[in-house]
């Protein structure tokens, strides 16, 4: 073992800590093994992708890789960002069940003194079984309609003359698939936010399992340590099987912070696109400075 160094991929933004060394100390469960350990695939990917290459020298790799998950959403809040944020890989969900009336497909933006839905019509095949990634979007003007009560509502905010265009030209594209228009959507707006953030879609992954052994098994896909739910997770979440597959479960209660808007009194939980337009470059601040952790 003497010939194997340590490198850890730090939880936080994948941070090389130390210089290749054969003197770096090798983990007791490493150890024991007398072998590196072998990472998965996608961990392997990620590696790569941090150092440029796979290390020519044997590694050992400590992942402390913290993980979150949701469905797509159109044009999301911020606590769906925050989340991105404080993770090292966010899965998008789009091979579970489509949800009517829900964030998926709609947001809300201000209107006035209180708030107006934005909806992306889709095509139901007339059951409850349809996957995010198979829905389709009617294509009947709606990228007009939203871009209009875009302009009408933002068009004198200090920032909307930065954003809009690129928003613009996503939604005119003419996606036919939502889970293409979602993803489009995210890349921009982490962009927009200068939100570094490693993205995957679950759709290209063959993760097994139902609900907490489904998540179980996307952690050990990725080699996460941690996962992240959002504060509903406390009603679904089996904190006794992510302690025996030694996964450490947290909850996100995002506190929604107060920032410029255009009039009063302030309005919250509405699209990342509010913020954005009113505090520009300085809505990655904004909304990850709460203490909600």
């Amino acid at each position: 073992m003497d010939d194997v160094c340590e490198e850890r991929i730090s939880s936080r933004r994948w941070d090389r800590l130390s210089t290749p060394t054969t003197s770096l100390p090798v983990s007791s469960a490493v150890r024991a093994r007398r072998a590196p350990i072998s990472p998965s695939p996608t961990t392997r990917t990620l590696i790569r992708r941090h150092f440029g290459a796979w290390p020519e020298y044997p590694v050992v790799v400590e992942t402390r890789v913290i993980l979150s998950a949701h469905q797509p959403a159109y044009l999301p809040w911020l606590g769906y960002f925050k989340k991105i944020a404080m993770s090292d890989v966010f899965c998008v969900l789009d091979n579970v069940q489509f949800k009517k009336f829900d964030y998926i497909n709609r947001n809300r933006i201000r209107d006035g003194d209180g708030a107006t839905w934005l909806s992306v019509p889709v095509h139901r095949k007339g059951h409850s079984m349809d996957r995010i990634s198979e829905m389709q979007i009617v294509q009947d003007g709606w990228q007009k309609t939203h871009l209009k009560k875009i302009r009408l509502v933002y068009s004198k905010s200090t920032y909307f003359d930065r954003y809009f265009g690129s928003l613009e030209d996503i939604l005119l594209k003419r996606h036919s698939g939502l889970s293409e228009l979602t993803a489009d959507l995210l890349s921009y707006l982490l962009e927009a936010l200068s939100l570094k953030a490693n993205v995957v879609r679950a759709s290209d992954y063959s993760v097994p399992g139902k609900k907490n052994e489904y998540l179980i098994n996307l952690c050990r896909e990725f080699g996460a340590s941690t996962y992240v739910f959002g504060s509903l997770g406390r009603g679904y979440a089996d904190e006794r099987l992510f302690a025996e597959a030694e996964i450490t479960i947290r909850f996100l209660d995002y506190r929604h912070p107060v920032y410029r808007q255009q009039r009063e009194p302030f309005l919250p939980n509405l699209s990342i696109i509010d913020l954005l337009f009113n505090e520009g470059p300085n809505s990655l601040e904004i909304l990850t400075n709460t203490d909600d952790e």
